[in-house]
C-alpha cells in the first residue's frame, strides 16, 4: 500500500494580502509573525499568524486612520504601533499597545516616542522636553517604570534567511525555508489567461 500524498506540497495557509507587505515583525517566544499592508488609498491592513496552531489570528484587519502607524513589535499577543508626526515625517510621535486577541488597544500614549524595545520594556522619551531624557515604559499597562537603572538588552528575533533559487525566468525563481518542521516556499505563479 502506498501513500501518494507523502511528497506532494501541503498548504497551511495560503493568504491573499491586501496592498503591499510593508514591514514584518516576529515574536519568537510565540511562534508568531505580523505584518503590515498598505494600499493607494493610504489603507493600513494587518495580518497576524500563530504557528503553534497553525491559525491566522488577524486577517486583513483594518486600522482605522492608521497610515500615520507602524507596526514596531509584537510580543506576548500584542502589537505595538509607533505614530508618526506627519505623514512624509520620519518623526516619531506616540505608541499605541493593541491586544490581538480581542482586538482592543490596551494602551496609548501621544506624549512619547519610542526609542526601543528592550527586555524591561519599552524605551521612549517625551517628545515635548529637550534635551532628551529616556525611560522606560511596561509592556502591559504603559506605564512608566519606576526604575533608575537598565540594562540595554534589546530585543533580538532569530530570522532565518531563506535559500533563494535564482534562475533567468523570474517565474522559475523560488524560497525555500526550512523552519519548526515546516517548509516554506515563496514562488512567482503566472497568470492564467482568460478565454475571452
Amino acid at each position: 500500500m502506498s501513500n501518494s500524498n507523502k511528497y506532494t506540497l501541503k498548504h497551511l495557509n495560503s493568504i491573499q494580502s491586501n496592498g503591499i507587505i510593508w514591514k514584518m515583525v516576529f515574536d519568537d517566544e510565540q511562534n508568531q509573525v505580523a505584518w503590515e499592508c498598505r494600499t493607494t488609498q493610504k489603507e493600513l491592513f494587518i495580518y497576524l499568524i500563530d504557528f503553534k496552531t497553525n491559525k491566522l489570528l488577524l486577517n486583513n484587519y483594518l486600522i482605522t486612520g492608521g497610515w500615520s502607524f507602524s507596526l514596531d513589535k509584537i510580543k506576548d499577543n500584542c502589537l505595538y504601533f509607533s505614530n508618526y508626526d506627519q505623514e512624509f515625517s520620519p518623526v516619531k510621535k506616540g505608541i499605541i499597545a493593541l491586544n490581538s486577541i480581542n482586538k482592543q488597544i490596551i494602551w496609548q500614549n501621544f506624549s512619547v516616542a519610542v526609542e526601543q524595545y528592550t527586555n524591561q520594556g519599552v524605551l521612549v522619551y517625551d517628545v515635548r522636553i529637550f534635551p532628551r531624557k529616556y525611560f522606560l515604559l511596561d509592556f502591559k499597562t504603559g506605564e512608566k517604570i519606576k526604575s533608575e537603572y537598565f540594562s540595554n538588552n534589546s530585543i533580538q528575533n532569530k530570522i532565518f534567511i531563506p535559500d533563494n533559487l535564482f534562475h533567468e525566468d523570474i517565474l522559475q525563481e523560488s524560497d525555500l525555508l526550512n523552519f519548526n518542521n515546516l517548509e516554506f516556499k515563496s514562488f512567482y505563479k503566472q497568470e492564467e489567461k482568460k478565454k475571452g
